[in-house]
């Protein structure tokens, strides 16, 4: 590690990294069952990648994000995503670009992980039940079947454990890499029921107030801004048909650094807003002065700047 002129090393902890130390320390005097550890950026160098041995891991579909560091090929990107993998431990993606599935398998095998690529969400046996699941959207259908298939293995290997016996996936790919679509199976209803009940903040979420309705989603890349818009278009047809005229849409917009805001919004513009709001990140509040990201400024400047981005699309 080298040292700067101020004694200091050049690479310092982000609070991703102290985070993950301190869950780690925590995770183990309260003996947790299970630990769902999200990657922060790519998979194969980053800081949560220190697990040996999942139980099992989920890669979900891969798109240009943090291209700076990961790349601007989805190959390139969909290797560093498919770096959790482990030596015999189970590992599940969604039906990706053939670039990025060409690259996960190759890695997967290299890695000497057994991988399946998760059905769709209709082809399991719902027992004559509708789909229902708390989040909207139809991409969220993919998301819900990787869930289903990672929890399924858990519980699997939990139950295993207890028993003192194999799992079904490790009798089967022991010796041997699989790449076959993973087997749909009759969902009990602690998965019907956490399908329908799940909620997360900030995604496809709806919040209705008096003459004014919230549509919030975090999309940060082309592919899921495509995805929230489409389900912008069809969450709203009810209430543009019943407003007419009288509904106006007004886009609020924030994105973060090192993200292509100009492609991002170019698909924004066939929702035909007539208001537009862009939001910087505030990081830093002082008397008189306001922090956006490194650059300070002063509050009668930042009100101005607010003001002069509201503006017709």
């Amino acid at each position: 590690m080298q040292q700067n002129l101020h004694g200091l090393p050049d690479y310092l902890p982000t609070r991703t990294h102290i985070g993950i130390a301190r869950g780690a320390m925590g995770w183990i005097p309260f003996e947790v069952d299970v630990v769902i550890l999200e990657v922060g950026m790519g998979g194969t160098y980053d800081c949560t990648n220190l697990v040996r041995r999942p139980t099992v891991t989920g890669i979900n579909l891969v798109d240009f994000d943090h291209t700076q560091i990961l790349g601007n090929t989805l190959d390139k990107i969909a290797w560093h995503k498919a770096g959790i993998c482990k030596p015999g431990r189970p590992a599940f993606t969604v039906p990706q670009s053939k670039e990025a599935t060409d690259t996960i398998i190759a890695r997967a095998k290299e890695l000497h992980a057994p991988l399946q690529i998760v059905p769709e969400l209709g082809d399991y046996d719902w027992q004559e039940q509708a789909i229902e699941l708390g989040i909207q959207g139809e991409h969220q259908h993919r998301n819900a079947s990787l869930a289903i298939q990672l929890c399924r293995t858990w519980i699997e290997e939990h139950e295993a454990n207890i028993l003192g016996r194999k799992t079904d996936f490790e009798i089967v790919h022991t010796d041997i890499v699989d790449t076959l679509t993973a087997p749909a199976f009759k969902l009990p209803d602690t998965f019907k029921n956490g399908l329908r009940n799940c909620f997360w903040p900030a995604r496809s979420q709806i919040i209705k107030r008096e003459n004014v309705t919230y549509y919030m989603d975090g999309a940060h890349t082309q592919l899921s801004t495509r995805s929230c818009i489409k389900w912008f278009e069809q969450a709203t047809e009810q209430e543009k048909q019943l407003l007419g005229s009288r509904c106006v849409r007004v886009l609020m917009y924030n994105v973060t650094k090192g993200r292509d805001a100009k492609m991002l919004m170019e698909d924004l513009v066939c929702c035909n807003f007539s208001a537009a709001a862009f939001c910087p990140n505030i990081t830093n509040s002082e008397p008189g002065h306001i922090t956006v990201g490194r650059q300070l400024l002063c509050e009668e400047h930042y009100s101005f700047t607010i003001s002069s981005q509201i503006l017709p699309i």
